[in-house]
C-alpha cells in the first residue's frame, strides 16, 4: 500500500503517516489516500473503520485491527501445537 500511495505522490503517503491537514494540498492528499485505502478493503473491514476522519487515523486503526487478528491467530496455532504435543505424549505413555 505504501508503494502505491507513494506512486501517487510522496505527499500522499506523507499524509498517511503525519495526518497534517495544514494546507489545501495536504487535505487533498487525505482524500486521495483515504479513497485508495478504503477501496482496497472488504466491506466487513470498512464497517470497522468508517468513523475515521483522517487517513492517519484510518491507517492506525487498520494496523491495530490486523495486529490483534494476527496475534489471535498466533495464539491459536500455539494452542493447537500444544494439544498435539499432549496427544503424542499420551500415546507414548499408552504404549508402555
Amino acid at each position: 500500500m505504501k508503494s502505491y500511495l507513494e506512486a501517487l505522490g510522496y505527499d500522499v503517503w506523507y499524509f498517511v503517516i503525519s495526518g497534517d491537514t495544514s494546507t489545501d494540498e495536504l487535505r487533498s492528499n487525505n482524500s486521495k489516500s483515504m479513497n485508495v485505502i478504503l477501496s482496497a478493503l472488504p466491506d466487513s473491514m470498512k464497517a470497522k473503520v468508517d468513523q475515521c476522519s483522517t487517513t492517519k487515523h484510518l491507517w492506525e486503526k487498520l494496523q491495530s485491527i490486523c495486529l490483534k487478528k494476527h496475534v489471535g491467530q498466533d495464539n491459536d496455532v500455539d494452542h493447537d501445537s500444544n494439544r498435539e504435543d499432549i496427544r503424542v505424549k499420551e500415546s507414548d505413555n499408552d504404549e508402555e
